[in-house]
């Protein structure tokens, strides 16, 4: 059997004791991605799901952040459902013509956002279209199509000059039949202020999703881009294709 010289295991303890430092102090610098989910539903008529990765650097505790955001969305949905009797979208599609109601810094916010998304879409982007709405969901459950006519006296309520927001950060209408709806806008809205409350608490690596309606901030859990499946609107007819498209995201 044969034995090491003396300068042969000089030389391997000094590289064990090069070594072993160096791998102790790099397990202590390199942090432990760590994926924290929380899945929540229903909430805005939908589903809402949150990922943060906890890297080490997070001011506030994964879970509470999640907890953070899912509050703050939930507060959104008290003001902005149409499905909640007592919400301030409720109440604004309740008042009388004239009637100034004053708003919450969201649900004024999400206003003035409505107001100039239909001017830059020429119209297209309208949340005064409730009435109109509400007559087809009508006549669906008839399985008859509107009147021209029932067309034409709903249309007299659409339009972003039939509500006026006041420098008071007030509401009113010109006519008690007029009505809102804010589906198009207030998911997108929720996320944002939902990614703000994880970004607030230190999260660089994070995703939120309301509805189809998502935003992502750096990586995933393997320090990779997020993949976003984009599901097949007929996936039930082509079971061979569930997903139309998938995207990486950062």
């Amino acid at each position: 059997m044969k034995t090491l010289s003396i300068e042969k295991k000089i030389t391997i303890l000094t590289a064990m004791l090069i070594i072993c430092p160096v791998l102790i102090i790099s397990s202590l610098i390199m942090p432990k991605r760590i994926k924290v989910y929380d899945n929540y539903a229903p909430i805005l008529g939908t589903k809402m799901n949150i990922a943060v990765i906890d890297d080490g650097n997070l001011r506030i505790p994964a879970k509470q952040l999640i907890k953070n955001a899912i509050k703050k969305v939930k507060d959104i949905e008290r003001r902005m459902s149409i499905f909640i009797p007592s919400s301030e979208l409720s109440t604004i599609n309740k008042l009388p013509a004239g009637k100034k109601l004053p708003l919450s810094n969201d649900t004024w916010q999400i206003l003035l956002e409505s107001i100039r998304y239909n001017i830059l879409s020429g119209g297209a982007f309208n949340i005064t279209v409730r009435p109109l709405l509400k007559l087809y969901k009508f006549s669906r459950k008839n399985e008859s199509l509107p009147t021209p006519k029932q067309i034409k006296d709903k249309l007299k309520l659409i339009g972003r000059r039939q509500i006026i927001l006041n420098k008071n950060q007030t509401i009113s209408k010109l006519n008690s039949k007029v009505e809102l709806d804010l589906g198009a806008i207030a998911k997108g809205f929720a996320v944002d202020m939902a990614m703000n409350e994880l970004i607030k608490g230190g999260a660089a690596n994070c995703f939120v999703e309301i509805g189809g309606e998502v935003r992502v901030l750096g990586n995933n859990e393997n320090g990779e881009k997020w993949n976003i499946e984009i599901t097949n609107p007929i996936a039930e007819k082509r079971p061979d294709s569930p997903f139309i498209d998938k995207l990486t995201l950062s």
